[in-house]
């Protein structure tokens, strides 16, 4: 029987209990059930609550109504809801997963977008799906990742795990607090890259969910900050199912048990062979802590346990907890430095503004290639600078109307990464507002290389309303097509 949920959102920090109603009957057993096609991605689906809401579909091959599934509702941080549905099809065909993607999810904003989108996603559920609501799991990437906790913990006794990449959790005190108030009634499955400005970050929670005691993988994979590659996906999925056989929720699969602790050996012993001995330590000990109950870890358990007594290990951990303290005593000196920015009347000199940051000396180690830990470290040091000055600082200055400060950190993020896109139109956008119409045409002509800039797009953006009747601007609109 399915069971109806009343959904009570609450302010972020408190514990909202999301009880059970009455139980109701499945839309299937009540001529509710709708025919979606099986196997193949439905691109929009419109909420049956609200218009407004859309989202993305998928439903395994062998879905059917006479049973209850598993459900996945992916929030991306920008509403792209194809992008996280297609990288998880495949993980959701082979385990079995109905899957929800928003339109209307979103990051850097209030949490009214991930909440009203959420709670819509789960209403359709229930109006028009088969699935187990003892076992709904939650998903997204950046601000939406820390969203899917306070989510979670709103829904105790449904959500069974939160999978949440490229971000931790939404406050400091949230996980304590929660712990200690409700214990810990869902596993995560988190993944970051390694030169993801909230690796550091995601590091320190792995450990912090160890001696809490959380159930948790955390993978570490090559790359910036964005979505993972499939295969995370796949793993995920299936950390879950074990998690899932573990706490009861479905029964024990011996033939998938092995499978999965097979693999998971495979890719600790391929990562020893290729001379990574902390990638397969963190894989050995993950199998010990996975599979115990599930299946025979002795292997596992002393592979790990010798690794931890080797140097290597022991250096390359130690490496990492250096390359973490000093990646936040960065993140304290960026703060620092935007701080005084808000109470100074002018812009200090540029160059003073890079030394004080260390940006010069960051690009240099960054290029280092005899020390991988320490490089890796000072590539996110200058992402997390990069972001702050391009993007949520620059975003405050223009909200205030202070176009000057916000060009100024424009323009040292222009230092990190010329010639990107977004920050030459910003650029060009604080310009405009300060009156400088040929530097802010210029700008724009940076933006438009990359080919995503439109007519349309540039005269009905308000913001450049200074520069409409400059010969330049009108001029440059005539080469994106505006003379047609």
């Amino acid at each position: 029987m399915a069971r109806r949920m009343a959904l009570g959102w609450w302010l972020p920090l408190v514990v909202g209990l999301a009880p059970l109603g009455a139980q109701t009957a499945s839309p299937s057993q009540s001529g509710q059930q709708e025919e979606f096609p099986v196997g193949e991605v439905v691109e929009r689906v419109v909420a049956r609550s609200d218009p407004a809401q859309t989202y993305a579909l998928y439903l395994p091959s062998d879905y059917r109504t006479d049973r209850e599934w598993p459900v996945l509702y992916a929030m991306d941080p920008r509403g792209r809801a194809l992008v996280p549905l297609q990288r998880v099809q495949a993980a959701a065909e082979r385990y079995g997963y109905v899957v929800l993607s928003s339109y209307n999810t979103a990051s850097d904003s209030a949490p009214g977008p991930n909440r009203f989108a959420l709670e819509a996603m789960i209403g359709d559920t229930e109006r028009r799906l088969s699935v187990d609501f003892r076992r709904l799991y939650l998903m997204g990437f950046s601000g939406t990742a820390r969203a899917s906790w306070s989510c979670a913990y709103q829904l105790v006794g449904h959500v069974a795990g939160v999978i949440g990449f490229g971000a931790g959790l939404p406050h400091a005190v949230f996980l304590d607090l929660h712990v200690a108030q409700q214990g810990t009634p869902f596993g995560f499955y988190g993944a970051v890259g390694t030169t993801d400005f909230n690796y550091d970050e995601v590091w320190r929670l792995d450990g912090r969910l160890d001696e809490l005691g959380v159930p948790h993988r955390i993978e570490y994979f090559e790359g910036p900050h964005s979505w993972p590659p499939e295969e995370t996906f796949q793993r995920a999925l299936a950390w879950m199912e074990l998690e899932g056989m573990r706490v009861g929720l479905r029964p024990t699969d011996p033939v998938l048990v092995d499978s999965l602790f097979a693999s998971r050996m495979e890719g600790a012993e391929t990562a020893e062979s290729a001379g990574d001995p902390l990638g397969a330590f963190l894989n050995y000990e993950e199998a010990t802590r996975l599979f115990t109950g599930l299946h025979d870890v002795t292997v596992a358990h002393d592979r790990a346990a010798r690794l931890r007594r080797s140097r290597a290990v022991r250096n390359a951990l130690s490496a990492h907890d250096r390359s973490v303290e000093r990646h936040f005593e960065y993140l304290a000196l960026l703060e620092e430095f935007v701080d005084d920015l808000r109470f100074q009347a002018e812009m200090p000199d540029p160059e003073e503004s890079l030394d004080r940051l260390e940006i010069r000396e960051l690009q240099k180690e960054a290029e280092k290639t005899d020390d991988r830990y320490r490089s890796l470290s000072a590539r996110r040091r200058l992402e997390n600078a990069y972001v702050k000055l391009s993007f949520y600082e620059p975003r405050e200055y223009m909200r205030n109307e202070e176009p000057s400060k916000a060009l100024a950190l424009l323009e040292l993020a222009e230092v990190i990464k010329p010639n990107r896109p977004f920050v030459c139109y910003s650029r060009a956008l604080a310009l405009a507002q300060l009156g400088r119409p040929v530097e802010a045409v210029e700008a724009l002509q940076c933006a438009a290389r990359a080919g995503q800039l439109g007519y349309g797009q540039l005269e009905g953006d308000p913001r450049l309303a200074p520069l409409l009747e400059h010969p330049a601007f009108r001029a440059f609109l005539d080469t994106l097509g505006g003379s047609e």
